[in-house]
């Protein structure tokens, strides 16, 4: 993966970046402390980015990265946590960093533990805030399946908007029981710029006439090619010779190489 983001990280400053680090992989943290809260995004080495604080009310348990990948135009990843039973007030804020996104006509996602279950057939007044603003924002959540389940219960709380779903070529949800939340993830295409046409110059034997070629070559006076002193100078001619028949029976052309050519295939096997 790329990008992975946590929240709920419960630490601190007096926890170092080394402490915590994933080999080939940056670290982004916005922490709060033990007790509860944090978010942190590991962001693959591979990968340029930008922090974007300057995108995120303070208020908000959020960091935001603009991502940039060559021949694709910058994209924000953002990873928020809201507490539960936070005060309803916090979409205000939330509202405010949409805004933001939109006016810049950015292509946003959005994923975190946001204590909203969009799964229940009457949402409360929290999740009804959060459903209207992707509607008034145009968001779509990515995912479909329950993040948190326990022996009584089954809720979607850990979401994912986007603003831009074609761009999404799946997601889903992957249980992997180290927590009482599922692991959910989203998969972004990209464009790969197409590479020129490789070509390569080749004989041309489709209108090759064995007949014609040998009866060429035997009209050739070769006892010149054998009147010099110079053995290195007998061969240039009698190779300049026999090329200049070859050159009139199959002459040279460029064909483009196919990107699927089969390298095991060799001229042998063909035969």
């Amino acid at each position: 993966m790329h990008i992975v983001a946590f929240n709920e990280t419960k630490i601190d400053n007096l926890v170092s970046d080394n402490e915590i680090r994933i080999s080939g992989y940056n670290i982004i943290r916005k922490d709060r402390n033990r007790n509860g809260g944090g978010v942190l995004m590991y962001i693959h080495e591979s990968i340029t980015f930008l922090e974007r604080s300057d995108l995120c009310p303070d208020s908000l348990e959020m960091i935001c990265e603009e991502i940039r990948k060559p021949h694709n135009g910058s994209f924000l990843v953002s990873s928020w946590y809201r507490p539960p039973y936070s005060n309803v007030d916090l979409f205000n804020d939330f509202e405010s960093f949409l805004q933001d996104c939109e006016t810049k006509d950015y292509e946003l996602y959005v994923m975190g533990d946001l204590n909203c279950n969009t799964d229940q057939l009457s949402p409360d007044h929290n999740t009804r805030k959060l459903l209207f603003l992707s509607t008034l924002y145009q968001l779509e959540q990515l995912i479909n399946e329950p993040t948190r389940v326990t022996k009584t219960s089954a809720s979607l709380i850990d979401l994912d908007f986007t603003n831009k779903r074609k761009n999404i070529s799946h997601s889903g949800v992957i249980h992997l029981g180290i927590s009482d939340h599922s692991m959910f993830y989203a998969v972004r295409k990209l464009i790969i710029p197409k590479s020129h046409p490789k070509t390569r110059i080749v004989r041309n034997f489709k209108n090759f006439n064995v007949n014609d070629f040998l009866r060429d070559l035997s009209q050739i006076t070769w006892e010149t090619t054998v009147i010099q002193d110079n053995p290195n100078t007998c061969w240039k001619i009698w190779k300049s010779f026999y090329l200049g028949v070859l050159d009139r029976h199959a002459p040279f052309r460029r064909v483009r190489i196919r990107g699927n050519s089969i390298p095991w295939i060799t001229s042998d096997i063909k035969n």
